[in-house]
């Protein structure tokens, strides 16, 4: 077999959120990836996900990645100053070295782009499915999830997607999910309280109403931190169906990773 072994893969992942993924793997058992994701919406972006799979010369799954994170928001992340954080085009570089008794079987690669689930319910009813996919040989499944959500089930690889320990894992902070969600209907009747004073029938407008949302969540320190444990938990799915709630929610996985001038951007954008 010659090195080094190449793919690549090219996908429309949801409504206008495009992937593309390059790896390369050598004879010392480097796999370098490259992985893109973009959109044009203006708010609607994609929690992009990639798994890369190796595969033997008899089409059985040897080895894979864990999920490979390559995030977006909409275009409009970019346009305020407030969503520096988030990109509507965002390219990421992993590199992982794969174990020599798989190199020397590797014949092909393949690469599975997906919108990872929002809930951790969604995630964990198609894991409890197929968690035993494990110790089953066969190739990559793609699942079309009931919200409409494309996820790759994994298996192969101890401890990655699909096995016992992780359902395990997902089924422990799944238990906690209801406080969180709690938090999140609170951010709702905020939001909703305040499109009373603030309209929000343009794009300008659910900025103004996002901004008085944010200001109300961070003089409550439980309910901040309440609300980026459900972003953890992938729970903000239901603010993005108010007004102003998109944006929202792009701050509040800006707060996941802090930026030293997060809150001095905010007074900006309020004036």
């Amino acid at each position: 077999m010659g090195y080094p072994i190449t793919a690549s893969a090219k996908d429309e992942i949801k409504a206008g959120v495009f992937m593309e993924t390059s790896t390369t793997l050598n004879e010392f058992g480097e796999l370098n990836i490259s992985t893109r994701s973009w959109t044009k919406n203006l708010t609607d972006g994609a929690h992009s996900r990639a798994v890369i799979y190796l595969f033997d010369e008899a089409g059985k799954r040897l080895w894979n990645t864990d999920e490979l994170a390559c995030g977006v928001g909409g275009t409009v992340d970019e346009l305020i100053p407030i969503f520096g954080k988030a990109k509507s085009d965002r390219t990421e570089n992993y590199s992982f070295n794969v174990p020599s008794g798989f190199v020397s079987q590797t014949r092909s690669i393949k690469i599975v782009h997906f919108d990872k689930p929002k809930t951790v319910a969604g995630y964990l009813e198609i894991l409890n499915k197929f968690f035993d996919m494990n110790e089953q040989p066969q190739n990559p499944t793609v699942i079309n999830t009931q919200n409409g959500d494309t996820i790759h089930i994994s298996g192969g690889q101890q401890g990655v997607v699909g096995s016992h320990t992780y359902v395990e894992k997902l089924t422990q902070n799944y238990n906690n999910n209801h406080t969180l969600s709690e938090a999140v209907a609170e951010v709702q009747k905020i939001l909703k309280q305040l499109s009373q004073t603030y309209p929000a029938n343009t794009d300008m407008e659910k900025m103004v109403l996002a901004t008085e949302a944010i200001k109300t969540i961070e003089a409550d320190p439980t309910l901040k931190q309440q609300v980026i444990s459900a972003a953890k938990a992938g729970l903000l799915a239901a603010l993005k169906e108010v007004p102003g709630g998109k944006i929202v929610v792009a701050v509040i996985e800006g707060w996941l990773e802090p930026e030293p001038n997060l809150k001095l951007k905010q007074k900006q954008l309020g004036g």
